[in-house]
């Protein structure tokens, strides 16, 4: 093989490898938005759940979240306050309205 052959090989080689590391970075940007987009959906869920809706020219926060299986709720400053399953998690206006159901205030919120 002369000097014009190994410098072509190198070049080839060069490239492909370009090629892949351009893939993988266009796979990874790909990937990043789709994260990002999964996020932004989430986040959109979770704040739908927190609004009972409007009535009449008033929206109404539901901040307080209770578990059903534990029987506790939680404050928007509790640690487990996104801890909840969604299977057993119900919303509150008040404090007073979680106690009046029977639920009581979890240990860890101050």
């Amino acid at each position: 093989m002369n000097d014009t052959t190994k410098l072509r090989i190198k070049i080839a080689i060069a490239a492909v490898i370009a090629s892949i590391a351009v893939g993988a970075a266009g796979f990874r940007m790909m990937w990043q938005a789709e994260v990002e987009a999964g996020r932004k959906r989430r986040l959109a869920e979770e704040q739908t759940q927190h609004w009972r809706g409007v009535v009449g020219n008033k929206i109404r926060p539901r901040v307080v979240r209770g578990n059903r299986k534990s029987g506790l709720y939680h404050l928007p400053n509790c640690v487990n306050y996104n801890d909840i399953a969604e299977r057993n998690l119900i919303t509150f206006e008040t404090e007073n309205e979680a106690a009046a159901a029977g639920f009581r205030r979890a240990g860890n919120c101050r």
